[in-house]
């Protein structure tokens, strides 16, 4: 496979990366991990508090968030995002396409949008 040398200019070596068509190497020696890249890294709170990513392509992130639809995005503390494609941020957003941003805020219906801290979106496309 191909290489990439890298020569350095001050004090040191350069390094040479390169490929054996699985794994990447660097100086000849395997890099990373199998699987996917590692985009985050994790500092959890609270192992009881843990988010859930349970639809397909969900994402959650904080205590508690919870992405239960499919392509939902759960940011924050008790956040949800309960149906397919819906957005929570930090709050509840509980239908398709619905987005919920403020703390105990909540769109209930097809296509709300509920913005601001303490407030509801309860008719479609509202």
């Amino acid at each position: 496979m191909g290489k990439i040398e890298l020569d350095h200019t001050g004090s040191g070596s350069g390094i040479t990366l390169s490929s054996d068509g699985t794994s990447l190497l660097l100086d000849g020696t395997a890099i990373g991990g199998g699987g996917g890249a590692a985009l985050y890294i994790a500092n959890e709170s609270s192992p009881a508090n843990q988010p859930t990513a349970a639809g397909a392509n969900a994402i959650g992130i904080g205590d508690t968030a919870q992405a239960a639809g499919a392509d939902g995005v759960a940011i924050g503390l008790q956040s949800y995002a309960r149906a397919q494609s819906a957005l929570g941020l930090f709050g509840d957003a509980q239908n398709t396409e619905s987005v919920s941003i403020g703390k105990n805020s909540a769109a209930t219906a097809d296509g709300a949008v509920q913005l601001g801290r303490n407030g509801y979106a309860t008719a479609t496309d509202a």
